[in-house]
């Protein structure tokens, strides 16, 4: 058991290291007015492995090496990518993960990533509301509101964060 759980940990941290190192180009999503390729990294929201790689972004943040601003457009890609997919619970936490992400930018540079985030995250949304409607079922149609009303309450919490983060800069 040791012996396994040495191999998952050296395999996560590789693949870790080389998404921190290459960005990770393996899904991503074209946002179109600016031709900016955003990658959702190799650990996904409906992975068992997504908190290891939530915290392992985290730890790539505090020390540096990631801007607030590239984690949160990760999430964003990686709530497009579970729509995608038909997982609308995972792209709910992926969502959740952007605003508590988005919370500790503060670099004019991460405002502008996150302002491309919430744009697509918007889109998404708008995708979601369209696939409720052909949910094969009422239960389906009922995880997806949820899910999509999960991540609007994401959204509006960010816009309230950030015109309080614009009325304390102008106070100042």
């Amino acid at each position: 058991m040791r012996n396994l759980l040495t191999i998952v940990a050296i395999t996560f941290l590789a693949s870790t290291a080389f998404t921190a190192a290459h960005g990770g180009h393996d899904h991503g999503y074209d946002h179109h007015e600016t031709d900016h390729t955003i990658s959702a990294g190799f650990i996904q929201p409906n992975s068992v492995l997504y908190g290891m790689a939530v915290a392992t972004d985290n730890v790539l943040m505090r020390i540096g090496l990631r801007s607030p601003g590239e984690i949160v457009e990760k999430r964003a890609a990686q709530a497009e990518l579970m729509i995608e997919l038909d997982n609308p619970e995972a792209a709910a936490r992926a969502a959740q993960h952007m605003e508590q992400t988005a919370e500790r930018a503060q670099h004019p540079e991460d405002e502008q990533r996150i302002e491309r985030a919430m744009q697509s995250m918007q889109e998404t949304m708008q995708q979601m509301e369209q696939r409720i409607e052909d949910a094969p079922n009422e239960q389906a149609k009922e995880n997806m509101q949820t899910a999509l009303d999960s991540m609007q309450d994401v959204l509006d919490n960010m816009e309230k964060a950030r015109h309080h983060q614009e009325t304390m800069h102008r106070e100042s």
